[in-house]
């Protein structure tokens, strides 16, 4: 009779704790689906605070992944007042920093020098996962390695559990959508972009007598050409105004460096002499505009407001005014 209840004792703690694990595996689905970010269509960017610093992008519509890096030593442009910085040191610059935090520091800084948008950062404190990619071949290894059954379900229990000590602004549930987009991508559509190959660094030596790396940013964007393009964006192909509505230079430039990037179709640049607030402010010509891609991009990475009173067509169909809060 004792044994007998003993077993039964157990057999109940066993459907407790499976109940509570089952509990906390549903929470955290749901979780994840209410914070989720991508739907898993359009085009995703992510930094990686890697060595060196990485950056890899997925367009699951074509299947297609790019993953470049740039030099730890290369000279970057740090948004919020910091000028430059080796890119090796911004993260832990932005950790110091308790408005932002290294993730966003990294991942503002490296849309500002590549002309990118950004949709998130990941980094991971530990060697649990290392990411060694320097070829084509690495790639293969990396993929093999992680983007199975087995390596999936390993990753997974670690970030839930977050064995891994990582830091992340991107929801769990976007982080295992785009693991499943790059199982889904085939070897040889996932390109591995060598930089040093494309001549966009010069050398040159600081106060100091540090050697660091110059990025030209000409060259740069040549050499990343469409591999960052969403190519629904591209296909709307609607005609758009930007306008600076600040005291800073060339952020309508800058803008329109990453909008363009994506596929968008910048016409025009102007300034508004009349300084602005709002970060970002979308006026349309048409009503027929509201729904689609580019606008809906703009509301998720870069909070834009859609104005309801629409707005004579002018030279473009759609005009962004950027404000102060843009870079805040």
């Amino acid at each position: 009779m004792i044994r007998l209840r003993i077993k039964k004792q157990r057999y109940f703690q066993f459907l407790i704790v499976l109940f509570a694990f089952l509990l906390f595996v549903i929470t955290w689905i749901v979780r994840g689906i209410n914070s989720s970010r991508w739907d898993g269509n359009g085009r995703y960017t992510v930094v990686l605070n890697s060595k060196p610093i990485g950056i890899f992008s997925i367009e699951p519509q074509k299947r297609k992944v790019v993953f470049t890096q740039i030099r730890e030593e290369a000279m970057v442009d740090v948004p919020y007042g910091y000028s430059t910085y080796p890119a090796s040191s911004i993260f832990k610059l932005g950790e110091l920093d308790g408005k932002r935090g290294g993730g966003k520091l990294l991942s503002k800084s490296m849309e500002y020098t590549m002309g990118i948008a950004v949709n998130g950062f990941f980094s991971i404190g530990n060697d649990r996962f290392p990411l060694e990619i320097n070829s084509q071949t690495d790639i293969e290894k990396v993929k093999d390695k992680y983007f199975t059954l087995s390596g999936g379900l390993t990753i997974l229990t670690s970030l839930i559990f977050n064995k891994t000590n990582y830091k992340s602004d991107i929801p769990l549930v976007d982080i295992w959508k785009v693991w499943t987009a790059i199982k889904k991508t085939r070897s040889d559509q996932i390109y591995y972009l060598n930089l040093d190959n494309k001549n966009i660094y010069d050398e040159d030596k600081l106060p100091d007598g540090t050697v660091v790396s110059l990025i030209d940013k000409n060259r740069l964007d040549a050499a990343l050409a469409d591999y960052f393009e969403d190519s629904k964006i591209r296909n709307e192909n609607v005609t758009i105004e930007i306008v600076n509505a600040t005291n800073k230079e060339r952020l309508a430039s800058q803008f329109t460096r990453i909008l363009t990037k994506i596929g968008a179709n910048v016409l025009v640049k102007s300034n508004n002499p009349e300084i602005r607030q709002k970060a970002c402010i979308i006026e349309i010509s048409d009503i027929k505009l509201k729904d689609i891609i580019i606008i809906k991009r703009l509301k998720e990475m870069y909070s834009c407001q859609l104005i309801d009173k629409l707005i004579d067509k002018g030279q473009a169909e759609i005009k962004i005014t950027i404000g102060e809060d843009f870079n805040k």
